[in-house]
């Protein structure tokens, strides 16, 4: 996951408005993604303190756990 380019992008749509994709870019080039993915990862910026990535790391760990968990029923 290239954690920083998605937190540039985010920063340019919710912190900046822009809401032209072409504008829209960060490290690795310009946004690929539709704006669920944007509203998603506002949400990780949020909660990780605007984008700590240790913290995204345990996020994401939490979330597969909690898949995983789904998966097997317990």
């Amino acid at each position: 996951v290239d954690f920083s380019t998605y937190m540039q992008q985010v920063r340019l749509f919710f912190l900046d408005g822009i809401r032209d994709y072409s504008k829209i870019t960060g490290d690795s080039g310009q946004i690929a993604y539709p704006a669920g993915f944007l509203y998603f990862f506002e949400l990780i910026r949020r909660i990780t303190c605007d984008g700590n990535i240790w913290l995204a790391q345990l996020f994401f760990a939490l979330i597969y756990i909690l898949h995983l968990l789904s998966l097997i029923h317990i």
